[in-house]
């Protein structure tokens, strides 16, 4: 599981790459639009997933290094 804080969320649209369910909605958990990527949930308060989530993401962009990540 990923670390949430906030009670908003973003609605699904076609920036979006990555959905959370909470209870019977389907909401948007990141997004990536242009060169930016935006997530709902905290990567760095999610543990191994959120360290998984970087990796996955570094890997999907070589643009994109570990720095940029932190």
């Amino acid at each position: 599981s990923v670390y949430y804080v906030h009670s908003y969320y973003p609605t699904l649209c076609p920036d979006t790459i990555a959905t959370t369910e909470h209870g019977r909605l389907l909401f948007s958990a990141a997004l990536k639009y242009e060169q930016f990527y935006g997530t709902q949930f905290h990567p760095e308060k999610s543990g191994d997933v959120g360290e998984e989530f970087f990796k996955i993401l570094s890997a999907y962009d070589d643009h994109i290094t570990a720095i940029d990540l932190i």
